[in-house]
């Protein structure tokens, strides 16, 4: 069993809630939560009536992408087998603590992909991501005139990573972490904060100027951050100066931001905005939302209603029963949302969109995976 005794027993112990995610730490248990999540993907993609043979292709595609690269980067990142772990020398034990923190890290980071994101797109580009931070570092590591005070900074980025990523997997669907959003959600509804409004309260309260989607990445990792602070939702170390230097700051921004979208959407009748949106569109028919999506992003975020219909077409709606389903542009919406802090409108040229039965839920499917084996 890969990952060690001590990880199992730190994030493999029952969830306080049912609802509460379940961090899998085993090699095998994640190749089966990938495994299913791909196999149930594949068949709601066989079920639907998709316009052309070309669009079930591409989502076909899409799906098996997700689960290859998942796959792909569990077994180059496992426990003693990585590339990492070759690279670092018998006898140099920052090289290898490193290793070992890589890994688990990766870990961290298939369970945040494969059980909170219900995209197959959205996962794709976040584990794609995740796997240009983990080949940046294997290059490094495997330097062998890498500096000492290089490597001892390496260690601390490590350290810094595989932390934050497993306070976004263990906060963003939990139910115990999600209830403690909604009191501060409805003071922003009540108060009518619109989540542009809340970005550029914080970054201001931060000293940075100009426009959000201007500042550095570890800057709009700190914005949301404190965000994610002061709603309590979780208590975020501010290690700035560590994750700026990272290449791997991307993928925080990216996991951070939305983490910030679902606290702010706590209490704004999510699931009832989705489902309303489904039947306004079914009027229309299942392939006529063109119009529809584009008018709702022109004014993005600016009502939040807008805002929810917009991110429940990126696949991430939690406890929604159904949603909307499109290939290859998922990642492209999530990095013009929280890569502008919410006042750019995501791409929608040439983009299909499909209207969609539940999609998988990877976090269920964990819950089965462990309890039952």
């Amino acid at each position: 069993m890969a990952g060690g005794g001590e990880d199992k027993d730190i994030v493999m112990s029952p969830p306080q809630k049912k609802d509460d995610i379940v961090v899998l730490m085993d090699d095998a248990q994640l190749m089966r939560l990938a495994i299913l999540l791909r196999n149930k993907e594949e068949a709601i993609g066989r079920q639907m009536k998709f316009k052309s043979p070309e669009h079930l292709a591409e989502y076909l595609d899409c799906v098996n992408g997700a689960y290859d690269h998942a796959v792909s980067l569990l077994r180059d990142s496992s426990h003693a087998t990585s590339d990492a772990h070759r690279a670092a020398a018998d006898d140099d034990d920052t090289r290898r603590v490193i290793a070992d923190d890589l890994s688990d890290y990766i870990k961290w980071g298939l369970n945040y992909g494969m059980q909170n994101i219900r995209n197959c797109s959205h996962r794709l580009d976040c584990i794609s991501k995740i796997r240009a931070h983990y080949d940046s570092v294997v290059a490094e590591l495997s330097g062998r005139s890498l500096g000492e005070r290089r490597l001892r900074e390496l260690a601390e980025e490590m350290v810094a990573f595989k932390e934050s990523m497993s306070q976004h997997c263990k906060n963003l669907r939990s139910g115990s972490s999600r209830a403690l959003s909604k009191l501060y959600s409805m003071a922003l509804k009540q108060e009518n904060v619109k989540f542009p409004d809340l970005v550029n309260k914080h970054k201001k309260k931060l000293g940075f100027h100009g426009e959000f989607s201007e500042l550095e990445e570890a800057e709009k990792l700190e914005v949301y951050n404190s965000i994610i602070d002061e709603s309590g939702r979780a208590k975020v170390q501010k290690r700035k100066a560590i994750v700026e230097r990272s290449k791997g700051v991307a993928v925080l921004v990216a996991t951070a931001g939305l983490i910030v979208w679902d606290i702010y959407t706590a209490e704004h009748t999510l699931e009832a905005t989705v489902h309303r949106t489904l039947n306004v569109l079914s009027d229309v028919g299942q392939f006529a939302v063109q119009v529809a999506v584009e008018a709702a992003v022109t004014d993005m975020l600016v009502d939040v209603e807008l805002g929810v219909f917009v991110v429940s077409l990126a696949g991430f709606v939690v406890g929604t029963a159904a949603g909307f389903l499109f290939a290859a542009v998922s990642g492209l919406f999530m990095d013009a949302i929280f890569g502008s802090g919410g006042t750019a409108p995501p791409p929608v040229e040439n983009v299909t969109f499909h209207k969609v039965i539940t999609p998988p839920d990877g976090m269920a499917l964990a819950n089965r995976i462990y309890y039952d084996g």
